[in-house]
């Protein structure tokens, strides 16, 4: 490999794409295209289970809504409204207020619809933690070519030369270790306490979740509401710590590179 390194300055995608459109080695220029190829596609992939997720749920509780009142809507008007309770997305409990009367279970189920749809959010973590690990990439790809046509000589004005060179891909070696660091530091102020949060609530959601799924099951009743809850909440908590995971060891292995 060998090329000249240019100076790059900012944090954003745009700049690193003129970085290395800018580096004249098609090798480096391929494996770039093919990290953001594949965060395009894990881009994709986050979007559709999302709103996979999120159809499903909707759905599953609107057909259990038209099925209560194709099944109970005769008994209800017998009885005098005492037809059954109304199912929810998701169970609320409040004292002393019904669920299932009017209006409060209208303003519950359309709570429960549209809060799912804004269940999670995955997509901007995949996008953040594969821009920092391509900025890795790219210092590693620096530090690679450091040396590339380097070599001992007894010349001055060629020690000269390859002094200023070394001197050179060292200052933007360094300049993309801070653009790593200020984005690693941009990430963690945004999602750092939200991902404590998560993970402390997604363990609990995902016990009961699997419980209530299981209790029902003993029964005889089948909860799809309930075992898409559990699936998205095993994977928006597997997602996080795996990226957390990736990304760390990622930048442990950077100076592996200097040795």
């Amino acid at each position: 490999m060998s090329g000249t390194l240019f100076i790059c300055d900012g944090d954003c995608p745009k700049v690193d794409l003129n970085y290395i459109e800018n580096y004249r080695c098609a090798i480096l220029r391929k494996r770039f295209f093919v990290n953001q190829l594949l965060t395009w596609k894990l881009s994709i992939l986050s979007i559709v289970f999302v709103i996979a997720i999120d159809v499903g749920m909707v759905f599953f509780a609107i057909v259990m809504l038209v099925s209560f009142h194709a099944t109970h809507a005769a008994r209800a008007r017998r009885a005098a409204g005492d037809g059954g309770k109304r199912p929810l997305l998701f169970p609320f409990w409040m004292k002393d207020v019904d669920f299932g009367a009017s209006p409060i279970y209208e303003i519950a189920f359309m709570f429960c619809n549209v809060s799912v749809c804004g269940y999670v959010n995955i997509q901007t973590q995949i996008v953040w933690v594969r821009h920092i690990a391509t900025k890795v990439d790219i210092i590693i790809w620096c530090i690679e070519d450091l040396l590339v046509d380097v070599h001992p000589t007894t010349n001055r004005e060629e020690k000269e030369h390859f002094a200023l060179g070394i001197k050179q891909r060292m200052r933007h070696i360094i300049r993309q270790h801070q653009s790593m660091f200020s984005l690693m530091d941009d990430y963690a102020k945004v999602h750092k306490k939200f991902l404590m949060y998560e993970q402390k609530i997604c363990s609990l959601v995902v016990c009961l979740t699997a419980y209530c799924t299981a209790e029902k099951l003993d029964e005889g009743e089948l909860q799809l509401i309930l075992i898409l809850l559990l699936i998205a909440t095993v994977v928006v908590h597997f997602i996080p710590c795996y990226l957390c995971t990736f990304i760390a060891d990622k930048v442990d292995g950077l100076p592996q590179q200097f040795e």
